[in-house]
């Protein structure tokens, strides 16, 4: 009886709503953005100290922490960060290097 339970069970609860990956990521390059091309909903992505090449979109609902030490840097142009997944989570990073939506005018 208790098997057919866990068996119903496991049936209901499908492996979609298992907890993600934990991914430490180096800095620098686009190891940020190669990463963020495979992730899965629930991954938590732990950027390693330094500096982290963007821009990057996160796409997927998961978790960057970049614990106080770890920042991302755009080009100077447009966002740095794009998120268009719900349920994403930034956390302990430093964001800098964004361009400006506007004209600039003299």
């Amino acid at each position: 009886m208790l098997f057919r339970t866990l068996l119903a069970l496991a049936l209901l609860f499908p492996a979609s709503f298992a907890p993600g990956k934990e991914l430490r990521v180096k800095a620098g390059g686009g190891e940020l953005a190669s990463v963020l091309q495979t992730a899965q909903a629930g991954d938590i992505l732990r950027l390693l100290p330094g500096t982290h090449s963007g821009p990057v979109t996160i796409d997927v609902s998961l978790t960057i922490d970049g614990n106080g030490q770890a920042a991302i840097e755009g080009n100077e142009t447009g966002s740095v960060v794009t998120v268009t997944a719900p349920d994403v989570v930034l956390q302990g990073l430093t964001i800098t290097g964004s361009g400006s939506a506007g004209e600039n005018k003299d």
